[in-house]
């Protein structure tokens, strides 16, 4: 087991490239299969066939390994030194990433860059920084800073049980669902701010909220439960000790509740699960766990070592 504090930014960014390229390359065939197959939108290139399937798979593969790099490197190095610093240094290279993935599609498409479009990754920045709450609140004293003063009996309430040796049950609840409501509400304010920047900003009346950026109001309930599920997994798989058995038990969380909640919301809202994106969400949250999974073991547990690197 290698030292967090003394692991080099080299040993990070290898460990979440060979993580990225593993876990998305696995990803984007599940994804690319169950949204070629299913009823829903998605199009194959190359007008469908092996061909254009293996384009679509190639495609969400090299784009997936291409935002996960920084993201699991800042991720990675949030884990090995635990700061405000790093945190904000993190949140800048999501933004500085994820401004670059909404800008590039404009250049494709020939359309034009607006204001808006530096609003996009803020949902991106609020997502990390509440990977980052959740591992603070779990494993450097922030649950016990947030709840100090708390003597009512229902704060006692599965003090003795634990999720694994390093964690209480209780404490890893709450830094699950804590950070979640964090970051739920900031992919909202997300939304929200990029409707009202893109109402400014163009003509006519009538604007709708877009999809894909934010989360709408009436989804919070929904993406609170998807949003906990992966959390939990996430302090499940960057504690101090990590055992395959530990990371099963992670991607079961995340694929239980979120298949779950889909079923559910599709249950009381009408929805197509495949069509709305709902039944490959599990799917997305599961692969970027194991990434995270993956890039932990490679950098602070002998994973590149027994790779031979």
């Amino acid at each position: 087991m290698v030292p967090r504090d003394s692991v080099s930014d080299r040993r990070l960014l290898v460990a979440g490239a060979l993580a990225a390229l593993a876990v998305t390359a696995a990803h984007s065939v599940v994804y690319t299969g169950v949204a070629s197959f299913g009823p829903s939108e998605f199009v194959v290139p190359g007008e469908g066939g092996p061909a254009g399937v293996a384009l679509a798979v190639l495609g969400t593969w090299v784009t997936g390994a291409l935002w996960y790099v920084p993201y699991l490197a800042v991720v990675l190095r949030f884990l090995a030194e635990p700061s405000g610093e790093s945190a904000l240094t993190g949140a800048i290279i999501i933004y500085a990433a994820g401004l670059l993935f909404a800008w590039v599609p404009t250049r494709v498409l020939g359309t034009e860059a607006t204001l808006a479009t530096a609003v996009v990754p803020l949902g991106d920045v609020a997502a990390y920084l509440a990977v980052v709450a959740a591992v603070w609140l779990a494993y450097h004293g922030g649950a016990e800073r947030v709840v100090e003063g708390v003597s009512h009996p229902v704060a006692a309430i599965g003090s003795d049980a634990r999720l694994t040796p390093d964690l209480p049950l209780q404490r890893g609840l709450f830094a699950a669902t804590a950070a979640a409501a964090l970051g739920t509400g900031g992919r909202v304010l997300t939304g929200v701010l990029h409707e009202q920047v893109r109402a400014a900003t163009t003509t006519g009346f009538g604007v709708s909220f877009t999809t894909g950026v934010g989360v709408p109001p009436e989804r919070v309930p929904v993406e609170l439960a998807f949003e906990a599920a992966f959390l939990l997994g996430v302090v499940l798989v960057t504690g101090p000790r990590l055992k395959w058995r530990t990371v099963l038990k992670a991607v079961g969380v995340v694929v239980g509740v979120q298949v779950t909640a889909a079923l559910l919301n599709a249950l009381f809202v009408d929805i197509e699960l495949v069509a709305s994106g709902l039944l490959l969400r599990p799917v997305a949250g599961a692969g970027t766990l194991l990434a995270v999974a993956a890039a932990v073991w490679l950098a602070f547990h002998d994973g590149l070592e027994r790779v031979g690197l």
